[in-house]
């Protein structure tokens, strides 16, 4: 009876580790690129492509590093024709739509029909890892305009 009692025993501890050890190896294979300790903004309504005028602010990605915040994304002219972008401004909010901060970017550029650019901006000691609204303004700076 003890003897039967010890291989019961035995199998009960080897199917356990065996199960511990297949555990392990499932979380390994299934872990997330998500090893740099940045803390991402998952926020559709953020994420989201934005139109203004025939140029779409699309592919948008927003990290935290737990100092500073980096937004990245593609500026695409849908249009047929050349827009004169000169700059833009970028009014990020947070859920109860107060602006958190608004970014600036001069461009000065001729985005041509059905092309694309890519832009990032970092935000200095700003968390918009929970960001939810971006508003957009195009050449709020003309300097043509005088």
């Amino acid at each position: 009876m003890k003897n039967n009692s010890k291989k019961i025993i035995r199998i009960i501890v080897i199917v356990l580790l065996c199960l511990l050890v297949v555990i392990g190896i499932i979380k390994l294979c299934t872990k997330e690129d998500n090893q740099d300790d940045l803390i991402y903004n998952k926020n559709k309504g953020f994420l989201n492509d934005h139109k203004v005028f025939g140029i779409v602010f699309k592919d948008i990605k927003c990290t935290y590093d737990g100092k500073n915040s980096l937004i990245s994304y593609k500026i695409v002219n849908t249009t047929n024709k050349k827009i004169n972008l000169y700059n833009y401004e970028i009014l990020v909010k947070d859920k109860n739509k107060k602006v958190l901060t608004t970014i600036e970017f001069s461009y000065n550029n001729i985005l041509l029909p059905n092309k694309e650019i890519e832009i990032s901006n970092s935000v200095v000691g700003v968390d918009l890892s929970d960001a939810r609204y971006m508003n957009l303004k195009l050449n709020t700076k003309n300097p043509k305009k005088k």
